[in-house]
């Protein structure tokens, strides 16, 4: 970034700039009482968790793997019944 990081922290600086501008544009679409579920791989899932609790909003997070297992399930137990 203009000279001001080293080369192996920029990629983690811009990633960090992306997801506050991600969260802060949902300002306006989710409450404080909210709890946000993130769905997301491990290495995203605690840059996200920090910039909504800097919001102000409860997370939880569920693993990816583990919500397509989950929703899997979901449609084979609806097309069976």
């Amino acid at each position: 970034m203009l000279g001001t990081l080293p080369r192996e922290q920029v990629s983690e600086f811009l990633s960090g700039l992306l997801i506050g501008a991600e969260v802060a544009s949902m300002r306006d679409y989710v409450t404080h009482q909210q709890v946000i579920t993130l769905v997301a791989g491990t290495s995203l899932t605690a840059r996200y968790q920090q910039a909504f609790q800097a919001m102000g909003c409860d997370v939880t997070a569920v693993a990816g793997d583990t919500a397509f297992q989950a929703g899997i399930r979901s449609i084979a137990h609806a097309v069976a019944n």
